[in-house]
């Protein structure tokens, strides 16, 4: 390659220079720039849909508007016993015998 065209070629062609560039990948590296902005905008474009969906769907279809009427159930507490100071408390509940304790033995 001259001089002249090394300093206005891309890095491809420097890369690529006296090897086979139907084979594929040159393709690949050549197109790079132009699939990465298409993956970004589609991307894009299915994030912004994905998020804008129900706000379309509100659009094009209504909500229907459902008057509901809600039924409350009052229920009113009476006041609880009074407690006299007198009686004694409740015995305590009996508790199983502890475990017998272990030995351990040394060899």
């Amino acid at each position: 390659m001259d001089p002249q065209q090394i300093l206005k070629a891309d890095l491809d062609d420097l890369v690529f220079e006296g090897r086979n560039k139907s084979y594929g990948a040159y393709d690949l590296r050549k197109k790079y720039r132009r699939n990465l902005i298409m993956a970004l905008l589609i991307g894009l474009g299915i994030y912004v849909v994905s998020f804008s969906m129900p706000y379309i769907l509100t659009l094009i279809r209504p909500a229907e508007k459902v008057k509901a009427t809600k039924v409350i159930k009052v229920t009113e507490l009476s006041e609880p016993p009074p407690i006299d100071k007198n009686t004694p408390p409740p015995p305590p509940p009996d508790l199983p015998p502890p475990p017998p304790k272990t030995v351990k033995l040394s060899a």
